[in-house]
């Protein structure tokens, strides 16, 4: 079905819940049916029970007045969505003609030109220096017609259908997002919904973004060689084995990518399923390399699965083996056949390149279980409890290459994945590539033809969980190659450019080196480990009269052309790195690889040294190392990565880009403050601002590091049309808010005799954000367009004569399809803050506007996304915060999984287990760091989502704040008797507020 009539902005609505957890489904119908409707041109079968359309809460409603006032039928529902397609429309699908006139409610204008993606070309930079900083992003800066991006555009209704599928989840913070009711009509108009938006989604998707890019200028090439041992051979990764293997479960394979850019630069990825190889037989197959092929060693990465049913190579945990000397000669043999193998690989692999075009996304897996915070014969009930603790990194970063010209599944000619999670469930004496190598069977069974990769991420804490049956392994397996398809389905960026390397071996302290004496009385330990690792020592020390008191850690460094950063680090690598250099250097676009060119001990983090244990020191007797690291292993790691980050073209390792918060036992509390050993009491304003600046870094640690507005490019507003209302103009305009990323707002601006009261003597007035609620309808909720009253906050404001700027949240409205995966920030909640304050960037830019009057107000959503946007923006000097907050302990008891989300802030569950002791800020601290600002803050006292009785036990503390900066009458705190609401009387109260407050001067400033 195809429907290219366009819908009058009034009605406009940008009906997408994103983000819908495939099971939840109850009351999709009913927020689709008007527009299906609509878009067939009948009458509603519902009657008066038809839902204006405000997401899945509109199902509560009848219809509307404007509803009744169209003669029964359901109002106009389901603006195009601004979701770029995959691939220029078919001619079934063709867009109508752009320069025919449209007509609606009796409005003539052009018809606007249907969206298009123009393909990213390459991005030049000089290596190794890299672009100047401050310019437009390479993304911004390829893409061709980049006024059609900010063009109206015009969509199929089942773009509309499309969007409006699914309900929010229901642990969402938001009761806003809430449904309930169903519909006797819904199981048939879903099966022809469903067909229909299914058909199309393939249409679209399936291929993703790449499919309209011309990247005939690079070249890939696949080559595969199976390494499965044929006889007698000792298995790896196990102390307790006690003879050869006997049989095989799967095969074993040396899997290579090859990849050319336009300039002949070549890159190989070699991936093998073993445990892991050693220092001298990674120095033997790159050696190999590049005296065969002339690849240097910065483009050639060698990754390992770590597979613990692979066989031994090289030296690899030699400590752990009590094999004879006939079974070390077969690992001898065994590694000089496997490092000719690798040789030959990469050769056919290089022989094998051809255009390709390349492109990238990232997915999500939930396999892993951080083994160090949970008891593994607890991980079903915690599971199920939604209580396991410590952190884990799900993200599945993908890579896909296609044949030019040919799109879907038939094209993908290989497939690349990394995900962080040991290969460790099956324990027995069969030859298997466990976990990761089922997940490439099932891949290369989806993608016929294929070659799959999978690599593995910072797992040395992470196991999967519960294990030991090959069911498990399978299972594991698929949930993984599951998460990738879907990855590739949903969206793919293409990649474009020149590739750039690097390589090094850096000098890793060991904490300390044993004496003689200390080797010598280990060596005859019961342990036989320790007996082992000592022989090994004390032959060190007769060969080369000392041991070495570093290790030479190999470092490595790709940037994929405009595409990620891909770090290769050696050693069974702590989740704990990952997090930081996604932290550091942004998520997304990098990608961490452990188990990488050298596999010779665990590396842990500064914290896992500190708290010791198998990762942190006891593994090291297996790998025969004399020691655990030095705690400065971890900030030379991350030093080293930096620099070749910087010299491959990516953020200067000189800038400061580190996030740790002090510590405090009890964020609620704000007495206190930890700037030295000890707290002590917070008594002045200077105090006040020392422990600010840690709830900053608090909120950072979880939301993600806030960017320097330099990174973020030019604003760029455009205007895509205007409509008068009643006592303003309403601009429909969208905005840069970084690299690739536009946020659609509505502009309102009063009309010249409104709110003559507000205006200053120099004809500026004040200006407000409007943060809407949580809605598939997103900034047409605070004009009062949805179904639920007390919402039209902007329209009333605009209405009083403010400025008032309403952006949509990512995952709704024109925003619905949103990519929390492959943007650049940590969590939606940044990534809102930094569109937030760019929506303030435009705001203070208008002539009209008093850059020193800034508010922001919201509703629920809205309401603590005020709260985060004024703590990182002193700009904003007045916060209207409706239903917004709790303590974290309050919220729903404690179980803070709908803070959890892709849209929010993913992080509470993966570094902070959902536990609100481990949650390094909280919302009264949030709340404090506003101060001497104005905040207004109103909590229902039936509000079944957000505490009142909490608030009002937080309030104390966060008055004393505002008493210590001289602001006690900035703060207000509100508890109207009613449910999730934002009632008149309080608005109204809230308005006075703002325009009180914004006109006096901020306590102890100027402004």
């Amino acid at each position: 079905m195809t429907n290219d009539r366009t819908i009058d902005s009034r009605w406009a609505r940008a009906a997408s819940c994103g983000n819908v957890p495939p099971n939840e489904t109850p009351g999709m119908l009913d927020a689709i049916s008007p527009v299906v409707l609509r878009a067939w041109g009948g009458p509603s079968p519902f009657g008066s029970n038809v839902s204006n359309c405000d997401g899945p809460p509109c199902m509560k409603r009848k219809m509307t007045e404007r509803s009744r006032r169209n003669g029964g039928r359901a109002p106009p529902c389901g603006a195009a969505v601004a979701r770029p397609p995959s691939r220029s429309a078919s001619p079934a699908t063709a867009p109508p003609n752009p320069a025919a006139p449209i007509r609606r409610n009796g409005l003539r204008a052009m018809r606007p030109p249907t969206r298009t993606w123009s393909p990213i070309v390459s991005m030049t930079v000089p290596l190794p220096r890299q672009p100047s900083r401050g310019q437009p992003s390479p993304e911004a800066a390829c893409i061709e017609n980049r006024a059609a991006l900010d063009e109206p555009r015009v969509y199929p209704d089942w773009h509309v259908l499309h969007a409006c599928m699914g309900p929010l989840s229901s642990a969402d913070p938001d009761p806003d997002a809430t449904c309930s009711r169903s519909d006797p009509m819904r199981a048939i108009l879903m099966m022809g919904v469903v067909c229909i938006v299914a058909c199309a989604s393939h249409t679209l998707d399936a291929a993703g973004l790449a499919a309209g890019v011309d990247s005939a200028a690079w070249k890939a090439g696949v080559a595969r060689a199976c390494i499965t041992p044929s006889d007698g051979m000792w298995m790896s990764g196990y102390a307790g084995r006690d003879r050869p293997a006997d049989g095989k479960l799967t095969d074993l394979w040396a899997k290579a990518l090859a990849f050319e850019d336009e300039a002949g630069a070549r890159h190989v990825l070699v991936v093998l399923d073993l445990v892991g190889i050693d220092r001298a037989t990674a120095r033997a197959i790159a050696g190999g390399v590049t005296a065969t092929h002339g690849l240097p060693r910065e483009s050639l990465a060698l990754a390992t699965t770590h597979t613990h049913s692979g066989p031994i190579v090289g030296d690899n945990l030699r400590a752990m083996y009590a094999i004879d000397d006939a079974a070390w000669a077969l690992v001898r043999r065994d590694t000089e056949r496997l490092v000719a193998t690798v040789v030959r690989v990469v050769g056919e692999a290089l022989d094998d390149l051809r255009p390709a075009k390349v492109a990238w996304t990232v997915g999500r897996a939930h396999v892993a279980v951080n083994r160090r915070a949970n008891v593994e014969k607890d991980v079903p009930d915690l599971r199920a409890a939604d209580r396991l603790a410590g952190p884990v990194d799900h993200d599945v970063p993908v890579l896909v290459v296609r044949e030019p010209g040919v799109d879907g599944d038939p094209g993908v000619r290989a497939v690349v994945a990394g995900y962080a999670c040991h290969a460790t469930v099956l324990s027995g004496y069969q030859w298997s590539g466990d976990w990761p190598g089922y997940a490439q069977i099932e891949l290369e069974k989806r993608y016929p033809g294929a070659t799959a990769l999978v690599w593995i991420g910072c797992g040395a804490d992470q196991n999967p969980l519960p294990r030991r049956t090959v069911e498990l392994a399978e299972r594991y397996g698929a949930d993984c190659a599951a998460a990738v398809v879907q990855a590739i389905e949903r969206r793919t960026v293409p990649v474009a450019g020149r590739l750039a390397a690097a390589f090094s071996e850096i000098p890793l302290e060991f904490a300390a080196l044993p004496t003689r004496a200390e080797l010598e009385q280990a060596a005859t330990s019961a342990d036989r480990f320790q007996a082992a690792r000592a022989r090994l020592l004390l032959e060190t020390l007769r060969r080369d009269g000392s041991l070495a008191a570093t290790y030479p850690y190999p470092v490595q460094t790709w940037r994929l052309g405009d595409g990620p950063h891909w770090v290769f680090l050696g050693g069974e690598v702590v989740v704990d790195f990952a997090v930081r250099l996604k932290s550091e250097l942004g998520p997304g676009r990098t990608w961490v690889a452990g188990y990488c060119n050298d596999v010779m001990a665990y590396i842990a983090s500064r914290r896992v040294l500190a708290e010791g244990g198998y990762e942190g020191a006891g593994a090291m007797v297996y790998y025969g190392l004399p020691s655990p690291w030095a705690p400065s292993s971890e900030d030379a790691i991350v030093a080293a990565v930096r620099g070749q980050v910087d010299a491959t073209g990516g953020p200067p390792a000189t800038e400061a880009r580190s996030i740790a918060p002090r510590p405090y036992p009890d964020h609620a509390d704000l007495t206190t403050v930890r700037d030295a050993a000890e707290p002590r009491p917070i008594d002045t304003a200077a105090d006040w601002q020392v422990r600010r600046r840690d709830v900053l870094d608090g909120m950072q640690m979880v939301m993600g590091r806030l960017p320097r507005d330099e990174e973020l490019g030019p604003l760029d507003v455009v205007e895509r049309g205007r409509e008068p209302l009643d006592g303003c103009v309403r601009l429909l305009v969208t905005y840069g808010a970084g690299p690739g990323q536009r946020v659609t707002a509505h502009l309102y601006l009063p009309d010249a005799g409104t709110g003559r009261g507000v205006v200053d003597a120099a004809g500026r007035r004040p200006a407000v954000l409007a943060l809407h609620p949580t809605s598939p309808l997103g900034k047409l909720v605070v004009a009062g367009d949805g179904p639920r009253a007390n919402r039209a906050y902007a329209i009333e404001l605009a209405r009083r004569g403010y400025v008032v700027l309403a952006p949509d949240y990512p995952s709704f409205g024109e925003l619905a399809d949103y990519d929390f995966h492959v943007d650049s920030h940590a969590s939606g909640t940044m990534a809102a803050i930094v569109n937030h304050r760019r929506g303030v960037d435009l705001l203070v830019a208008r002539p009209e506007v008093d850059a020193a009057r800034i508010g922001a107000i919201g509703h629920s959503l809205g309401g603590h996304n005020a709260i985060f946007v004024a703590v990182f923006d002193p700009r904003i000097r007045a916060v209207v915060s409706s239903c917004g907050w709790d303590p974290f302990h309050a919220y729903k008891g404690g179980r803070l999984a709908g803070w959890a989300q892709d849209r929010y802030m993913q992080r509470v569950r993966e570094l902070y287990g959902l536990d609100p002791d481990a949650m390094p800020f909280d919302f009264p601290e949030a709340v404090a760091a506003l101060a001497p600002r104005g905040c207004f803050s109103s909590s229902p006292l039936r509000d079944d989502n957000f505490s009142a009785a909490a608030v009002a036990a937080a309030e104390p503390g966060i008055r004393r704040i505002y008493r210590l900066l001289g602001a006690d009458d900035r703060l207000v705190v509100r508890q109207p008797d009613c449910d999730h609401d934002f009632p008149p009387e309080v608005r109204e109260e809230a308005y006075a507020f703002l325009d009180r407050v914004l006109s006096e001067r901020d306590p102890g400033t100027d402004r």
